[in-house]
């Protein structure tokens, strides 16, 4: 299905997904593969609704979710050193291991930069590398081979590893893909334009024909995919338009049924976002309609700096939330946009969420406590083990964990922690904390009760730091036992299953409905809808990124603030700056050229980049 937003390209999935179990087939046979939870969680309820029970028999989770879930199924099959119950290195967890790798092995690079290098490397089967400064090229070739090892050591797959794997198992083993083509009969994909090269190849293998031979047991599993080429925002990490382009080359016979009305947005807003992304090239032509009623033509405004836009948008913000608008949405093509605009609203007395604010899964307080639960379902998982040891303190240091951690490398982790433990009463009380807690485990919310209390942690926390930061920590303990709550009672007690949700999350949206502002920037906010949106800095070296300014970057930044506009259903407000203050220093801009493409009410201006005064 090839869309435009606010088409119903869910709907259009779910009604596809209702038609195929009313035409006979049994729920466990459609699979449906998302971005986030959040949007597996809505294709099942809207399922439910339509179906009842029924509804729920659908498996819907994301990409990397199906990657892991294969993996543990067939851990047999896994690389060198994985087991069934292997660590999933979160993004945090891969720019640590670099870190350090980067310092054993004397390496003069950024490790932040090498960490998303080398999951590209991987998602790409090194396309790219050659292009690479030689310094960095030649880092990355020392460092692959030692991070391997790293992950082998600990039992652990990373992220890209969850979509590399799944596709290895599947290319090598013919008789599993068989297997799978035969239990799913239909596979359904959303957002299907962001797809990068393993996910392509994923979807490719669960869906094309083994050796081109049809299977025994019927035709090749069939296909629906959801997709929209003017919302392709994720080149950056992989995702490309080209698949949908060359679509029907892939899957022969394929039916392209375009969704050209708009249901969300007013005519005045969808009008300019139609004629901005006119400009592309590299894209399927479909016209943009909507029976909406008609509504405020988008307004734009200029404003000398970034104190008197945010004055400004704070003030029309309050005025939309008055009108029972809330909660708007505050869009920038980066993070430091929304800063001054965030204050100025909460100054008005408005409740302001910004994405940019640490997800709960990323705060030190709470992957203490996922470590805990990561030690205790996979007693192999050093990464973790190294966090607990010290939480809280045990008299354990750093020259005692560096001593362990070359144990860990000759022996493994187990048979070093057994001999440790006969020596270091800490680590002895803890192996014994570990021990007790193992026997009598049970769901995830239960089970961090039990370590909460066993912990006595709240003291822990209060002895940390100020009465009022302790209490904010605890309630963040709160809110994760109050998601492992919910989670048990639609997802059941595995803790396994638990921790693969809460690190493949993209990011924590459970206080976001409660809030009047959100600030995202355009990538977070693909996919939401607000009834009111600002888009703040729209000036050109912003929108477009000056970093972008080659043609396939700047049609991609054109698609980006083409989705910002589209966001909107009744009310957008656009704002420009002369200077703003960036990085700590004033930048200059000129207003974006899409303003003119769109034909906003607004003079054209040519600047390559941000310029200081």
């Amino acid at each position: 299905m090839a869309s435009i937003p606010g088409s119903g390209k869910t709907l259009a999935l779910v009604a596809r997904a209702a038609w195929l179990i009313r035409q006979g087939f049994r729920p466990a046979q459609l699979t449906a593969l998302t971005f986030s939870r959040k949007a597996a969680d809505e294709l099942q309820d809207r399922l439910a609704r339509l179906l009842g029970d029924a509804g729920r028999g659908v498996w819907a989770g994301t990409f990397h979710a199906l990657g892991a879930s294969l993996a543990r199924r067939y851990a047999t099959l896994l690389p060198r050193g994985r087991t069934a119950a292997f660590a999933v290195m979160d993004r945090d967890d891969s720019r640590r291991a670099m870190k350090r790798l980067v310092r054993d092995l004397d390496v003069n690079e950024d490790p932040g930069e090498l960490t998303e290098l080398l999951d590209r490397a991987k998602r790409t089967n090194g396309q790219g590398l050659a292009t690479l400064p030689d310094a960095t090229r030649e880092a990355l070739t020392r460092l692959i081979p030692a991070y391997e090892g790293f992950l082998e050591e600990r039992d652990a797959l990373d992220f890209a590893d969850l979509l590399l794997v799944p596709v290895r198992l599947l290319e090598n083993h013919p008789d599993i893909r068989r297997q799978l083509q035969t239990r799913w009969r239909h596979i359904l994909v959303d957002e299907g334009q962001d797809l990068d090269l393993l996910q392509q190849r994923l979807v490719e293998l669960l869906v094309l024909p083994v050796d081109g031979l049809p299977s025994r047991d019927g035709p090749s599993p069939g296909l629906t995919l959801a997709a929209d080429d003017d919302q392709a925002v994720y080149g950056w990490r992989g995702g490309s338009a080209d698949y949908l382009l060359r679509l029907t080359q892939v899957y022969p016979g394929a039916i392209v049924v375009n969704l050209g009305e708009n249901y969300r947005s007013t005519p005045e807003i969808l009008a300019p976002a139609g004629r901005l992304i006119g400009y592309n090239q590299r894209r399927l032509r479909k016209v943009l309609t909507t029976q909406n009623p008609s509504g405020p033509v988008p307004e734009v405004r200029q404003f000398v700096g970034d104190k008197e836009e945010a004055s400004y948008v704070a003030a029309r913000i309050a005025q939309w939330v008055d009108e029972g608008r809330a909660p708007v949405a505050v869009l920038a093509r980066i993070g430091a946009v929304l800063t001054p605009i965030a204050r100025a609203c909460e100054r008005r007395g408005l409740s302001v969420r910004v994405t940019a604010e640490t997800p709960l899964v990323e705060r030190k307080t709470i992957r203490d406590l996922l470590a805990y639960l990561r030690v205790l379902v996979n007693p192999n998982d050093w990464t973790a083990f190294e966090r607990v040891m010290t939480v809280p303190p045990r008299g354990i240091g750093a020259k005692t964990v560096a001593r362990l951690q070359e144990s860990v490398i000759r022996q493994g982790v187990e048979a070093t922690l057994a001999a440790a433990g006969r020596h270091h009463k800490g680590l002895a009380a803890l192996l014994a904390l570990l021990a007790t807690l193992r026997k009598g485990m049970g769901g995830p919310a239960a089970t961090l009760r039990r370590l909460i209390e066993a912990l006595d942690y709240r003291a822990y926390l209060s002895r940390r730091g100020e009465p009022d930061e302790s209490e904010r920590r605890w309630s963040h303990v709160e809110e994760l036992i109050e998601l492992a709550d919910g989670w048990e009672g639609r997802h059941g007690p595995d803790i396994r299953v638990f921790l693969d949700h809460l690190v493949l999350s993209e990011a924590d949206e459970s206080t976001a409905a409660s809030s009047q502002v959100l600030g995202l920037t355009l990538h977070s906010a693909k996919g939401l809808e607000f009834d009111a949106c600002v888009i703040a800095g729209v000036e050109e070296g912003l929108i477009p990124h000056y970093r972008h300014a080659e043609f396939d970057g700047v049609e991609e930044e054109r698609r980006l603030f083409y989705v910002g506009l589209t966001r909107a259903r009744t009310r957008l407000l656009l704002t420009v700056c002369q200077e703003r203050m960036l990085w700590g220093r004033p930048w200059t801009f000129g207003p974006s050229p899409f303003l003119a493409e769109a034909q906003f009410a607004w003079p054209a201006r040519t600047r390559s980049g941000p310029r200081r005064p």
